[in-house]
């Protein structure tokens, strides 16, 4: 993990990224869910 890091810039950028990603997950999710609706 970059978490595991104790550079802090490196740990922002960590955080940066985990956080798009679940971001990125969320919207998937909506997705297939509001994909599912239609049908």
């Amino acid at each position: 993990m970059c978490c595991a890091s104790s550079q802090q810039s490196r740990d922002d950028k960590c955080q940066y990224f985990s956080f798009h990603f679940f971001i990125l997950f969320i919207l998937k999710n909506l997705t297939y869910y509001f994909l599912s609706l239609k049908t």
